[in-house]
């Protein structure tokens, strides 16, 4: 019999109890029912409820990184003569991760505009952002020259934004995005990344 895993229980009851009540309703006791974990061992685990939220919120970033990867891994952009290309399919990364996940994209969503979201969170070092920042390399060099964390602070979450409206818009109506939608997508954050650069 393998060893449970309680903390990574804990996390996923996060995005199920969440989905199911609400941010402002979770409570370790609903987290440790779903998890079939006492109170005490999620508490053995974090320090506190909102360690436990942050916990469950860089993880789905964890999971985004590493699709980054498996999804860059054998690819060579320049993003300097294909940013149009890149922030598209970069884009449609968040997009699918949302559309195929959507208890975590209802916390992310709800999380990311709560009480709960913080500078220190959304910037601390980078280390929410390393998805980021192997993709776009020099770019990045260039927006944190150019904005400082304003990058990270508000262009890219601009982002991350239009990708759950349109995956949870794309969940409830079955809508799927043509080929003239994407275009305009890619130009739009070929727009924005331009001129967040030239800031």
């Amino acid at each position: 019999m393998s060893k449970r895993n309680v903390r990574q229980d804990a996390i996923d009851a996060v995005y199920a109890v969440c989905a199911e009540v609400g941010l402002e309703n979770l409570t370790t006791k609903r987290i440790s029912q779903q998890a079939h974990a006492s109170e005490a061992m999620i508490y053995y685990h974090f320090k506190s409820k909102r360690e436990l939220l942050e916990g469950a919120f860089l993880a789905i970033h964890e999971e985004i990184d590493a699709l980054f990867k498996r999804a860059f891994a054998e690819r060579s952009f320049s993003l300097a003569a294909d940013t149009y290309t890149v922030c598209l399919e970069t884009w449609l990364l968040y997009y699918g991760y949302w559309r195929d996940n959507p208890e975590k994209t209802a916390f992310y969503d709800t999380f990311i505009h709560s009480r709960y979201i913080t500078h220190e969170l959304w910037t601390n070092n980078n280390a929410s952002y390393v998805f980021f920042t192997t993709v776009f390399g020099g770019l990045m060099h260039d927006l944190v020259s150019n904005t400082g964390e304003t990058a990270f602070a508000y262009v890219w979450p601009v982002i991350i934004d239009s990708a759950i409206s349109m995956a949870k818009r794309a969940n409830a109506t079955g809508e799927e995005l043509d080929e003239s939608a994407k275009d305009m997508i890619g130009r739009v954050l070929q727009s924005i990344l331009s001129f967040a650069t030239d800031c």
